[in-house]
């Protein structure tokens, strides 16, 4: 299973509100090093998985049901808020390493950021503009795929090599890297 539940919204009977929750906790589990979604492993605590972020004990729940999407839960609650992103960014991981491919997004610059084309304003004010840069969506083949290099002062999630050169690769699932 490589999809994502969507958002979706549960009602709190004694409060007559809904409450918001953006998928299920823990969508992946930890077992031997590798990340399992929950149609993956035996049921239950058989699924011999832990949380990705807390290393407690998993349950695979509802693999069969016709209304419920596969899952897991902490055996015990935890109060672990960060099972669902870590599982998703490890599993992301896992499959570009796996696959040694990637699609990478379409990109013709950012408005605030990085206009395009882009301009620059020299040190007498006069502003000189660069020529526009489009690239499409591609899917790439990858080679020499490592995962947590150290470069320089900072450590992409992975780092890559395609027919034109390096890729450093950052996942991002709820926010993203800092300068």
């Amino acid at each position: 299973m490589d999809t994502f539940p969507e958002p979706f919204t549960l009602s709190n009977p004694s409060a007559g509100t809904p409450t918001a929750r953006r998928g299920f906790r823990v969508p992946f589990g930890l077992r031997e090093g590798r990340v399992w979604a929950p149609g993956e492993v035996a049921k239950g605590l058989g699924c011999g998985c832990v949380c990705p972020a807390c290393h407690a004990p998993l349950i695979a729940k509802a693999q069969t049901s016709r209304r419920r999407r596969p899952h897991f839960a902490h055996l015990t609650d935890t109060h672990c808020e960060t099972g669902r992103e870590t599982g998703i960014h490890l599993r992301a991981k896992q499959l570009i390493v796996e696959r040694a491919e990637l699609l990478t997004p379409a990109w013709n610059g950012d408005r605030l950021d990085m206009p395009n084309p882009a301009q620059a304003r020299d040190d007498e004010g006069r502003i000189h503009v660069g020529s526009r840069v489009d690239f499409p969506a591609m899917q790439r083949r990858l080679a020499d795929v490592e995962a947590e290099r150290q470069i320089g002062g900072f450590r992409p999630d992975l780092v890559a090599q395609d027919d034109d050169g390096e890729l450093l690769i950052e996942i991002r699932v709820t926010h993203a890297v800092d300068d």
